[in-house]
């Protein structure tokens, strides 16, 4: 097949593929027209009000740490990670009932960031069921870390690995590190 025909095919499946998503689509979800009807209503409101036109609740993947952290629940009791202002840690045991745990049952290191030259971080206890990392997160977006926390009951170590990035999720609203979505 020469280049033009290729060509032409390859437009003319473009061109289908795109105008099949035009028209119908969200029209068709729910059986009427949006066009331009403002008095428009689904049950108590508006079009007007200012919505995501999703009538179902949210439901998420994960739950969310009462800090907007990230809820660790690998390791019992369970952990929330919580990234400061100042890009260090906070590390937070929790019960079941995700209220804070006094604890002693962790300690903490964190690895991450280039992984040519990675950055190590050390934690010290702040209170009876808080540690932060001693200094903060190198700089940058989507840096891969490696949590480890050991049982210092039994020695056991468990490794949560995830990447940092700061920016907010347009799912659940948490910094992207904390989603709940499972995105």
């Amino acid at each position: 097949m020469n280049t033009a025909k290729l060509l032409t095919i390859s437009l003319l499946s473009y061109a289908a593929f795109a105008l099949t998503g035009c028209g119908g689509g969200h029209e068709d979800d729910h059986g009427h027209s949006h066009a331009s009807d403002e008095s428009h209503q689904h049950g108590d409101h508006a079009h007007d009000e200012g919505h995501d036109h999703d009538h179902g609740e949210k439901t998420f993947a994960k739950t969310p740490g009462p800090n907007g952290g990230r809820l660790i629940t690998s390791v019992d009791p369970r952990i929330e990670l919580l990234v400061l202002e100042d890009k260090r840690l906070r590390l937070q045991t929790l019960d079941a009932n995700l209220e804070p745990l006094p604890s002693d049952a962790f300690s903490y290191a964190l690895i991450g960031g280039d992984r040519q030259n990675p950055t190590r971080l050390e934690f010290q206890s702040v209170s009876d069921s808080v540690s932060e990392s001693t200094a903060p997160l190198p700089a940058g977006e989507g840096l891969p870390l490696i949590l480890e926390i050991e049982d210092t009951q039994t020695g056991e170590v468990t490794r949560e690995r995830f990447n940092y990035a700061s920016y907010t999720c347009s799912g659940c609203k948490l910094q992207e590190y904390a989603c709940i979505c499972g995105h």
